[in-house]
C-alpha cells in the first residue's frame, strides 16, 4: 500500500529503563534442593549435605541463589519452598529472573501503536530529531495528563508493545524511569512511503519531511498495525470510486484484485461517462484517495462489461495511440493501424470501430496537429 502523503503524530522516548524476564535453567542440584524443600518443611543444609555429599558452603550459596530467585524462603538455618513459584519452576525446569534493560519507545497516539526498539537489534529507532520543524497535534483526551511511565506500563500489562526482539518478555517499567507527564500536544510529522506486509509482519517504511519539503529522515516502524489499518480503511473507499460514472444510468462493478489493487467493470453508459470525464479506460491507472490527513494510492484497471462497452474502450485506445504518437512519426495510415489494433485488443469485428469515428473524435478532442500531419503527408505525396 502506497502512502503518498500523511500527517502522523509521533512521540519518541529514547532509553527508557524497563524490566524484562530472563529464564535461567535449573541445574540438577537446584531441582533437588527445591524438591527437598517442598517434601520436607523445613529442609536444612546438613540434610542436603548428608544426602548429596555436596560441601555445606556450596549448598549455602545454591540455597541463597534460589532464595534470590524467590523459590526458597530462608528462616535462620531452615529453608522453606515458596510453593507456587517452586512448582512452576520445576515444571518449566527454569526460573524467570527480573533484569533491567533500556528500550526506545515510539508511540503513535492516534492509533495507539506502541513500538519498542532494542539496542543492537534492527531496525533502528526513527531519527526524528533530524526533522527541523513540525506542527503540533493535540493528543487524544485519554492520553493527556498521564505520566510517560504509566502509559508505557499500561501497554506492557496489556501485552500491547510491538517490535520486541524474539523471546523478550517485558514485565514493567523500572522505578527510575521518572514521572514525566505527557503533554497535551505532540509533534506531527509529514510522511510518505508504503506499508510492507511479509509473512504476516507489517512494517511502515516512511520518509519524514521538514516543513520546507526536504527529506529529513527515513524510518522503519515494525508492527504498527493500528496505523496500517487506518490507511487500509481509507484504501477501502476505492470500492465506491466509480459511483460518479453511474449518474447517467450506467453500471460499475468494483472488485478488489489484490492488497492494493482494484478493478472496475463498466457497461457502455458508465464507460462513456468515464471516458467523457477524461479517464484513460484502455490503460492501468492509479487512484488517489484522501482524507484530512492522509493520502493513499491504489492501482486500478478497467474492464468492459459487454461488447457495447468494448467499443468505447477500443475508441479510447485508438485515440490515445494516435494522439500520443510523435508528430514526426505520424503516417497516413496511423488511424487505420490504430483502429485495427483496438478492435483486435477487445475482440471486436473489424468493422465495429471505424476510421471515421476515430477521426471525428480526434477532431472533437482538438488533436488538430495530428490530423493536419496525416493530411499533409497524403495531400503532398506526389509519388
Amino acid at each position: 500500500m502506497v502512502v503518498s502523503d500523511a500527517i502522523v503524530p509521533m512521540l519518541l522516548w529514547p532509553s527508557v529503563p524497563v524490566i524484562h524476564l530472563v529464564y535461567e535453567e535449573l541445574t540438577v542440584v537446584d531441582r533437588f534442593v527445591v524438591e527437598a524443600a517442598l517434601a520436607i518443611a523445613p529442609v536444612r543444609v546438613e540434610d542436603i549435605e548428608e544426602i548429596t555429599g555436596i560441601p555445606r558452603d556450596a549448598i549455602t550459596r545454591i540455597a541463597g541463589r534460589l532464595s534470590g530467585l524467590d523459590l526458597l524462603r530462608v528462616d535462620g538455618l531452615d529453608y522453606y519452598a515458596n510453593e507456587f513459584n517452586a512448582r512452576q519452576a520445576l515444571d518449566r525446569r527454569s526460573v524467570a529472573e527480573r533484569r533491567p534493560t533500556s528500550l526506545t519507545f515510539l508511540y503513535l497516539p492516534y492509533t495507539d501503536d506502541m513500538v519498542a526498539f532494542a539496542p543492537g537489534h534492527r531496525p533502528d529507532p526513527p531519527h526524528l530529531h533530524k526533522v527541523r520543524k513540525t506542527d503540533p497535534a493535540p493528543l487524544p483526551t485519554f492520553i493527556g495528563g498521564q505520566s510517560r511511565a504509566q502509559l508505557i506500563r499500561d501497554r506492557i500489562s496489556a501485552g500491547d508493545v510491538a517490535g520486541l526482539p524474539a523471546g523478550m518478555e517485558l514485565v514493567d517499567v523500572a522505578d527510575d524511569a521518572g514521572d514525566d507527564i505527557v503533554s497535551d500536544w505532540c509533534p506531527a510529522y509529514r510522511c510518505r512511503g508504503h506499508v510492507r506486509t511479509r509473512e504476516d509482519a507489517t512494517t511502515l517504511i516512511l520518509d519524514v519531511f521538514d516543513s520546507d519539503g526536504r527529506r529529513a529522515a527515513k524510518c522503519m516502524i515494525p508492527a504498527a498495525t493500528g496505523q496500517a489499518e487506518e490507511w487500509r480503511e481509507l484504501l477501502d473507499h476505492a470500492g465506491s470510486a466509480g459511483e460518479a460514472w453511474q449518474s447517467g444510468g450506467g453500471l460499475v462493478t468494483a472488485s478488489r484484485t489484490g492488497p492494493m489493487a482494484w478493478s472496475y467493470e463498466l457497461d457502455c453508459a458508465a464507460a462513456q461517462s468515464a471516458s467523457d470525464s477524461g479517464i484513460a479506460l484502455s490503460e492501468p491507472a492509479s487512484l488517489l484517495i484522501q482524507d484530512s490527513t492522509n493520502e493513499v494510492v491504489v492501482n486500478t484497471d478497467f474492464v468492459p462489461a459487454d461488447n457495447a462497452a468494448s467499443k468505447v474502450f477500443a475508441l479510447d485506445q485508438a485515440i490515445r495511440a494516435v494522439s500520443e504518437t510523435d508528430l514526426a512519426k505520424v503516417q497516413p495510415d496511423s488511424v487505420a493501424r490504430a483502429v485495427e489494433a483496438a478492435n483486435s485488443s477487445y475482440g471486436l469485428a473489424d468493422d465495429v470501430l471505424t476510421e471515421a469515428e476515430v477521426m471525428q473524435r480526434l477532431w472533437a478532442n482538438h488533436h488538430y496537429r495530428h490530423i493536419y500531419a496525416m493530411r499533409t503527408i497524403r495531400d503532398f505525396d506526389y509519388d
